[in-house]
């Protein structure tokens, strides 16, 4: 049996037992024990992939495209206002009339003036180099920016709602040694030490590792001429 820590890929704050012939999930961390596994999948066939997967796969329309869309749809209505009006200007106000030939149709040369400076040309080019400039700017400070549209979101947002545990830490065991406070006449190096004979770091277990790496002298724990030997290992739990 082992202890599988399953919290990236399902929230659960405990290690979950897995007995042989149970699947233990790409992603997942082993807590305790040590079992031969055989891997049946990878990438986008694993649990972890399959996930990442349908993320990738959502279409989910981004509030600058529909501002976008919005601009277009309105100069795409105000150019075809102004040809009614041009052609109603042009053949029913003034009489002019088209015939073959060149500069015969000044009416035509109008309208062409008016799709191409009513038609928002520019736009997509102005604002993907803004946004780029934008992603730079966030890249400097640390911030990978998956999409070009999420700099614009974050310039609107009020609010920033985000689950500190494991996100926005280093996600890093560490020993306070000046914190702590020994008891019934041990010292601090006593005490480190103790520690670090009680961890097992076969396992490459979290705690037993931070334990076992804090002793400045661990290297001579374990050593063949070393005054320790080891009888019996009772691995940590949490309930214990």
């Amino acid at each position: 049996m082992v202890y599988i820590d399953q919290a990236a890929l399902t929230g659960e704050s405990l290690p979950v037992k897995k007995f042989p012939g149970d699947v233990a999930f790409s992603g997942s961390t082993v807590k305790q024990g040590e079992r031969h596994a055989l891997v049946y999948a990878t990438g986008v066939n694993t649990f972890f992939g399959r996930a990442a997967a349908l993320i990738r796969s959502t279409n989910n329309v981004a509030n600058i495209q529909k501002v976008m869309t919005s601009i277009g749809a309105v100069c795409l209505v105000t150019i075809g206002i102004w040809i009614v009006v041009e052609l109603a200007v042009q053949f029913g106000g003034y009489g002019h009339g088209c015939r073959i030939g060149q500069e015969q149709c000044p009416t035509l040369t109008n309208l062409l003036v008016i799709i191409v400076g009513g038609s928002p040309i520019a736009m997509r080019t102005v604002l993907s180099v803004t946004l780029a400039l934008g992603a730079a700017q966030l890249a400097k400070h640390g911030a990978i920016v998956a999409r070009m549209s999420a700099v614009e979101e974050m310039a609107g947002m009020d609010v920033l709602c985000s689950d500190k545990t494991g996100t926005l830490t280093l996600n890093k065991l560490s020993i306070d040694v000046a914190a702590a406070h020994p008891m019934g006449g041990v010292d601090v190096n006593d005490l480190i030490k103790y520690a670090a004979l009680s961890a097992d770091t076969v396992g490459e277990e979290a705690i037993d590792l931070v334990l076992h790496n804090t002793y400045c002298d661990k290297d001579r724990l374990w050593a063949p001429a070393g005054p320790y030997t080891r009888l019996r290992f009772v691995p940590f739990n949490p309930t214990d």
